[in-house]
């Protein structure tokens, strides 16, 4: 009996392990890693689902002795779909799995080779930049959470169109969520749901700024040390891997395309359906550290401590924050607007956050300094994934005092950086922190933007200047010979 269940024992064994090499055959297999808690990797910057990186805002994380009386809560859209601009993109990748192993010697396991060369292209152009599925359960749960947290702020005589302001930017992904944040705090209520404002200028304050659409937005030398990065020794070695694991050759492989198949075709997939995307497979978590810190450098440079305007250009929208908590300040206790709910995207928040000190500037991120600075604070994946909040909470405490607490993605920061406060609760003097932002540079804002000085053109605005000019010329001219052939007619009559 005893030789019997050896014999049986081995004969599982060696079929086991035939299977395993079977799949393995090939080599790298990313099912080697399910057991990791890294792996998948599933930072991809701005392109992160929030449920990677959120906390988990609740009741225990509200002071004792105190009643939350005020709230202001700025959101990023939730997750979406892929832009139309990016259809010839995903197209592309249809093509580029039936190239999958083409050489014969691929190094990727025979299942995850498979997969890719299945592939659909899933992607509904009509559906450009629309709120995803996931990005109307990502803003729901935040709705949910913080109605629970705080039910003082979100229920009862509070729920109300008159006491909740909302605004968003004018897209549709951020109407989108402000509808589903709306829908979710009003599920039970029989009350007129709030309309949601329109202002594009206050919350995408980057598309009217002038000075940062000329020096920075439309200024590609801002960003030459992270074309130096992409195009460098580290992109080019990962771009290498890529081509063995899919067994295509190297020459049908460009950095370019790798970042594509990495954005388009992991990032966005898992971003917009919330799957696993079978690109995803095709790297390890090294190289979507690498292409991380990429993105992040271009971050830093146009959206945050790379630039003074990157940040200044917030100004305004931050001033609306401070105004509305303070509010809350005894001698001009407001009660009629007690919650201010902004919606908008991740240069909204990223801008908002380095303007007001809420995140750390640990300095240059270099196209020199990878991988040295793999461990840095400065990672949009956690400050501005999808659904990215930044929530402010006053409370009413022990003799009339007002606090404030601050929370990042529904996790308690303790900033300012140079204003830090040491209360266990993460709990600032209401009053003290207006005076502190009060104290900031005054935000005359039309001056900061230089709105005033006219837009220096890019080359295409100059056609479509030139073109503009000459089409008035033309207009011009037919108009005058009209006129002069009427006057002539009327000279000619009398």
């Amino acid at each position: 009996m005893v030789c019997k269940a050896r014999v049986v024992e081995c004969s599982i064994f060696v079929v086991l392990a035939m299977c395993y090499f079977s799949n393995h055959a090939n080599g790298f297999c990313s099912s080697d890693f399910d057991n990791d808690d890294e792996y998948p990797y599933k930072y991809y910057q701005t392109k992160t689902l929030y449920t990677t990186t959120r906390g988990d805002i609740s009741h225990k994380d509200r002071p004792k002795n105190c009643t939350p009386e005020r709230i202001v809560i700025l959101i990023r859209h939730g997750s979406r779909h892929p832009g139309e601009d990016e259809t010839d993109i995903f197209e592309s990748f249809v093509e580029l799995a039936k190239k999958v192993n083409i050489t014969g010697n691929a190094e990727m396991c025979q299942k995850d080779l498979q997969k890719i060369q299945k592939w659909k292209n899933w992607h509904v152009p009509s559906l450009h930049k629309d709120l995803a599925v996931t990005g109307v359960q990502e803003l729901q749960g935040l709705a949910q959470r913080f109605s629970k947290t705080f039910p003082e702020i979100f229920s009862g005589e509070n729920l109300d169109s008159t006491k909740h302001r909302f605004i968003s930017s004018n897209t549709r992904r951020t109407t989108q969520s402000a509808d589903a944040f709306i829908n979710r705090l009003y599920l039970n209520s029989t009350k007129t749901r709030p309309t949601v404002e329109i202002n594009d200028e206050l919350i995408k304050f980057y598309d009217y700024c002038k000075k940062y659409l000329r020096e920075i937005d439309n200024n590609d030398t801002v960003t030459e040390d992270v074309d130096t990065f992409m195009e460098g020794p580290i992109i080019t070695r990962i771009a290498d891997m890529v081509a063995r694991r899919l067994g295509i050759p190297r020459n049908d492989i460009t950095n370019e395309l790798v970042d594509e198949i990495r954005k388009e075709g992991c990032a966005e997939e898992e971003w917009a359906t919330g799957q696993d995307s079978v690109w995803c497979k095709a790297f390890t978590k090294e190289d979507l550290q690498a292409f991380e810190y990429g993105e992040d450098m271009d971050d830093y440079l146009e959206k945050s401590f790379g630039h003074k305007i990157n940040h200044r250009q917030s100004c305004k929208l931050k001033d609306l924050i401070v105004s509305f908590l303070k509010e809350s300040l005894p001698d001009e206790n407001n009660k009629d607007n007690i919650g201010l709910f902004g919606f908008g995207h991740s240069t909204t928040m990223m801008s908002l956050l380095t303007e007001m000190r809420l995140i750390r500037d640990e300095g240059r991120l270099g196209s020199d300094e990878y991988p040295e600075k793999r461990t840095r604070t400065f990672r949009a994946s956690i400050y501005t994934p999808g659904a990215a909040n930044i929530a402010f909470v006053v409370y009413k405490c022990a003799e009339n005092e007002r606090k404030i607490q601050i929370f990042l993605n529904e996790k308690l920061i303790r900033m300012p950086l140079d204003h830090p406060t040491n209360d266990p609760d993460g709990l600032w003097d209401l009053e003290e922190l207006v005076q502190y932002f009060d104290g900031d540079d005054t935000c005359n804002w039309d001056d900061i933007c230089e709105n005033e000085e006219q837009i220096l053109p890019t080359v295409t605005s100059q056609i479509t200047g030139n073109r503009a000019s000459i089409s008035i010329g033309v207009v011009v001219l037919v108009v005058s010979i009209l006129l002069l052939v009427l006057v002539g007619a009327f000279v000619m009559i009398l």
